[in-house]
């Protein structure tokens, strides 16, 4: 039984690892002396569990007593109560719970890179979707601008013919005037020959008078001779 002069405390045991030994955490609460508000204190002691039946997480109850070594001065009285603990090693479960979380970050990342692949092929269509675009707009733009290239040429042609047409026409009227030109010329060469001709017919016609008076004379003086 617990001695009414002697110091009791509730707490937890933190630690089990030594021999015939417990380390207990006891919580308690301070008032600040200057702010007046409650503080949280832990305090660790060393106690004396002589059959080692202290186990992790238990809540027992020590009671002060003389110093059984440099650091205990305290013993288990009772255990309060006992907390299950799964008879795994802190390391196992770290493993375990590092093993599902690596499953989870493995699913996520799929899903994630599933998404970003999903995202990635939107855009190329979009893309693709933009490009064709620009592209159809570009051909419009070129075959618009042909046309309009083909009808200022059609325009050039016409001119050209038109250009034709007065030149042909221009050559026809100087062939024209050359005709109407070349015509009096002609006339009057042949006026110019007439009047020539007729000189000439005049002219031999006294020359042939003349040659026969003349030897009409002459066979006169032949015949009285």
């Amino acid at each position: 039984m617990p001695d009414g002069r002697r110091k009791v405390r509730v707490g937890e045991v933190v630690s089990d690892k030594m021999n015939q030994t417990v380390l207990v955490a006891v919580k308690w609460q301070q008032r600040h002396r200057l702010y007046k508000k409650s503080i949280r204190r832990i305090t660790r002691f060393f106690a004396h569990d002589g059959e080692n039946v202290c186990k992790l997480g238990d809540v027992v109850r020590i009671e002060e007593t003389r110093p059984l070594s440099k650091m205990k001065n305290w013993r288990v009285v009772e255990i309060v109560q006992r907390r299950e603990v799964a008879e795994v090693k802190p390391v196992e479960l770290d493993e375990g719970l590092l093993t599902e979380e690596r499953e989870q970050a493995a699913a996520e990342a799929l899903a994630e890179a599933s998404i970003d692949i999903s995202e990635d092929e939107a855009e190329a269509v979009e893309e693709e979707a933009a490009e064709e675009m620009d592209e159809d707009a570009e051909q419009e733009d070129v075959e618009e601008a042909e046309a309009d290239d083909d009808e200022p040429s059609e325009d050039d042609d016409s001119e050209e013919e038109a250009d034709d047409d007065d030149v042909e026409e221009v050559v026809e009227e100087e062939e024209s005037e050359e005709d109407s030109s070349e015509e009096p010329a002609a006339d009057t060469e042949e006026s110019s020959e007439e009047p020539a001709a007729d000189t000439e017919g005049a002219s031999e016609e006294p020359a042939a008078d003349t040659e026969e008076s003349s030897e009409e004379p002459v066979s006169d003086t032949e015949e009285s001779s």
